[in-house]
């Protein structure tokens, strides 16, 4: 459960004043404890192993092998196997609360420095500022293991066209490091690392169905809820012919595909 921001904060009118067509939302998603593990289907997963997944960290529960059906945050039973250890606080350079896509965003004075790239091989880097007003967001990003692994987006919306979809105006970026003063907690964010993309995209396996259950590849539409993603289970469920697994990869030859 995310510790809530308080109500009816209070600012310094020119912190909040907006005079552009266009809002900032941020949307910051800190994590209880620090991973660069993607989850991946067919890993084993014992007590205690933290994953990240469509930018948010997750906790095993019990000790399990990945599949569709209890992938974290996706899967029809993914609560069974792990704990979301995230918290997502949705703020708005702006002099009131709005709504965006159904999520509320609390107004919150927030700045930010443009792109700095040096010629040394790292990936660009950017200054984000958050107010530490009352020290209430510092101690929230205290308890959430400091900040650094966490992530942002950050989106441009049109003040007057709230309903719009903004979906290509969005930026997904990881904390790289984090700094407080009494005026403002600064957010060094970077672009995710490309290294920590999971690499091959796909993989293949003679016995394991690699489609999320229900998805568009797996095309079921019966009643059930929960898929073992087994031949056997696609037999059972009459949804053979979309078995999402390379059933020439059996036996002990090498296969390239």
């Amino acid at each position: 459960m995310p510790i809530p921001l308080p109500e009816n904060l209070i600012f310094a009118k020119n912190q909040l004043d907006s005079k552009e067509p266009w809002l900032l939302l941020v949307e910051f998603t800190l994590n209880q404890k620090y991973t660069d593990m993607s989850w991946s289907l067919g890993s084993g997963y014992p007590v205690g192993t933290v994953v990240r997944n469509n930018r948010r960290v997750y906790e095993s529960i019990v000790s399990h092998t990945g599949l569709g059906s209890n992938e974290p945050g996706i899967g029809a039973g993914w609560e069974a196997c792990w704990v979301d250890i995230s918290a997502t606080y949705r703020l708005v350079q702006n002099n009131e609360d709005i709504t965006y896509q159904g999520k509320t965003y609390t107004r919150f004075p927030v700045k930010m420095e443009p792109f700095v790239q040096e010629g040394t091989g790292q990936l660009p880097q950017m200054k984000l500022y958050l107010s530490n007003v009352q020290l209430i967001l510092q101690g929230i990003v205290e308890y959430y293991n400091g900040g650094v692994g966490s992530f942002v987006k950050l989106t441009f919306v049109s003040h007057g066209n709230l309903d719009e979809d903004h979906t290509l105006l969005e930026k997904h970026f990881t904390v790289k490091s984090v700094s407080c003063d009494e005026k403002w907690i600064v957010l060094t964010i970077s672009v995710p690392d490309p290294l920590l993309k999971n690499f091959p995209l796909n993989s293949f396996t003679p016995n394991h169905c690699r489609w999320g259950f229900r998805s568009v590849e797996c095309a079921y539409s019966g009643s059930e809820s929960v898929c073992e993603h087994t031949r056997k289970a696609c037999k059972e469920l009459n949804n053979e012919i979309n078995f999402g697994a390379e059933l020439g990869l059996q036996g002990e030859l090498l296969r390239v595909v």
